[in-house]
């Protein structure tokens, strides 16, 4: 057979060759885009889905700001209170007032601890984070109130004044960049625990407010 028919044959079967597998890469590109396409749509959020996420980034902001509230009202109520029964009990020595008061005082303080550890953990967590900056946001009010009520003959709420709520929310705002500080000083390797607390895992409270407010 001649050199110039076999190769010309040739030339048209790579190019019948290029047309089929140009088809064939079209159909698999179809399929591809088609299946990205429907899970992009099947991962888009419903109307009731977002209503729901709504709802729930509503009522957890709402829970979050009483229990910011609850937890400086009852540390200060608890704090003054156990002060003055301490102080005017007289069935024990001063030195032994001190001691139960000072005992008293570690136990709060290492609760207040356990409640930084928590809105660290709500700063750290994107499911959480809002609830974190309404933290941020409620101690600029209280400084901002605070302020305004200097002028003011030292008003009380409850025998509580209101310095020492700017003083509870600017202590804890301080140790939870403390935590951020002192996360940054362990590898990704190492446990960072700090006062016996493991900054990498969720407490008690973030993790109920996390499992809320993920989407399902």
């Amino acid at each position: 057979m001649n050199k110039k028919i076999i190769e010309d044959l040739i030339e048209e079967v790579i190019e019948e060759a290029k047309e089929e597998i140009k088809e064939e890469i079209k159909e698999k590109v179809k399929e591809k885009v088609l299946g990205e396409i429907s899970k992009e749509i099947s991962e888009e959020p419903t109307e009731e889905e977002i209503r729901v996420s709504e709802f729930k980034r509503i009522t957890s902001a709402v829970m979050a700001i009483v229990f910011y509230i609850f937890i400086s009202v009852f540390y200060l109520l608890v704090m003054k209170d156990v002060y003055y029964i301490i102080k005017n009990t007289e069935i024990i020595s001063d030195i032994t007032k001190n001691i139960v008061y000072l005992i008293i005082v570690f136990i709060l303080a290492y609760l207040y601890l356990k409640v930084a550890h928590t809105l660290y953990r709500f700063k750290q967590n994107k499911n959480t984070l809002f609830l974190y900056a309404l933290f941020e946001i409620g101690l600029g009010i209280v400084t901002l109130v605070v302020t305004g009520w200097a002028f003011l003959d030292e008003p009380s709420n409850g025998g509580i004044k209101p310095v020492t709520f700017l003083a509870f929310y600017g202590g804890m705002y301080v140790i939870i960049r403390g935590m951020e500080t002192a996360r940054k000083n362990f590898s990704e390797w190492e446990i960072p625990e700090v006062l016996f607390m493991d900054l990498s895992k969720e407490t008690i409270i973030s993790n109920f407010f996390n499992k809320y407010i993920r989407p399902k």
